[in-house]
């Protein structure tokens, strides 16, 4: 009888091939020599295997429904699970963004992606060789969607009034009124650049990188100005938007007895750094005495090409 000594595996040693002796007890011995061949039974004792714990495609987020995203292979080294593996999602994909063939393993798109919605979707990805019992193994896959210039610049509003104390004497040259848009793509797709694209009046310049309206014009009480300002992304196609700005000059106001004070001896706002543009940061307000007042931001906030916080002026 041949018994076995240790445990086999199969997929370490598929068979073996014995030769077996056999002698007799005689005065002169006789022999006998037999080849055994033995082949070792596979049971299903080994998962199955992806190449990577954690995979990282990205797929723009234009792309059409049913673009391929990532072919994902698996192996298994049971013989009884050649060709019988199955692919599925078992987290990350409650919207159904994602759909994986079962079983050749490629990841697709299934539904309009969205950037600026979600920028990244994780998905857990479960391979099964179907044996008895059946066996497993898991694999993250970290889709990254990539921007495509899909959003134009947006104002805050789509017409600016503002009313600013009159100028009877020329300045080189003057800021007037700061405009900023804000644009969701990232990159170049978002990045925002400011022209004026009609004035009743010349003598305007803006600042192509902050918004700012500057001028070196002299206006009196009671004149009006109208200008269309014009915001362009640098993407490819650029896309862009325009906006009215209305300014009504007024007189200077009167010198009071009553002396201004703020509300309160210091303000602290908190803003987050995910804070789009455009953003309130807090509310600052005077007391002592009624009437129209001017605003402005002076210090370290106003260093720089592009002055990080900006403060209405009335």
């Amino acid at each position: 009888m041949i018994q076995t000594l240790a445990t086999l595996d199969r997929e370490f040693v598929s068979c073996y091939w014995l030769t077996v002796l056999a002698v007799d007890r005689g005065s002169v011995p006789l022999s006998a020599v037999t080849e055994v061949y033995i082949e070792v039974t596979d049971v299903n004792d080994n998962p199955p295997q992806m190449s990577r714990p954690v995979f990282y495609p990205s797929v723009q987020e234009d792309a059409p429904l049913h673009t391929s995203v990532l072919q994902l292979d698996a192996w298994d080294p049971d013989s009884s699970s050649k060709g019988k593996l199955t692919f599925n999602i078992t987290s990350g994909n409650h919207l159904g963004f994602f759909v994986i063939h079962p079983f050749t393993g490629l990841l697709s798109t299934a539904r309009q992606l969205d950037r600026e919605n979600k920028d990244e979707h994780i998905l857990e990805v479960t391979v099964l060789d179907n044996g008895e019992p059946s066996l497993r193994s898991t694999s993250r896959v970290v889709v990254c969607i990539s921007d495509v210039n899909d959003n134009p610049p947006v104002f805050s509003h789509k017409l600016f009034n503002v009313r600013l104390p009159e100028r009877l004497s020329p300045v080189t040259p003057g800021p007037v009124y700061r405009l900023v848009a804000s644009d969701l793509d990232e990159g170049l797709n978002g990045r925002v650049t400011y022209s004026i694209e009609e004035s009743d009046k010349e003598g305007f310049s803006i600042h192509p990188v902050t918004g700012m309206v500057s001028s070196s014009n002299t206006f009196v009480a009671g004149e009006y100005n109208i200008l269309t300002i014009q915001a362009t992304d640098s993407g490819q196609p650029p896309l862009s938007a325009s906006v009215r700005l209305h300014i009504e000059w007024i007189p200077q106001p009167r010198p009071s007895s009553i002396p201004l004070a703020f509300d309160e001896p210091h303000y602290s706002f908190t803003v987050m750094e995910t804070d789009p543009v455009n953003h309130m940061v807090g509310v600052i307000s005077v007391e002592g005495r009624p009437g129209l007042f001017w605003f402005n931001i002076s210090g370290e906030a106003l260093r720089g090409p592009a002055p990080p916080f900006l403060i209405d002026y009335p």
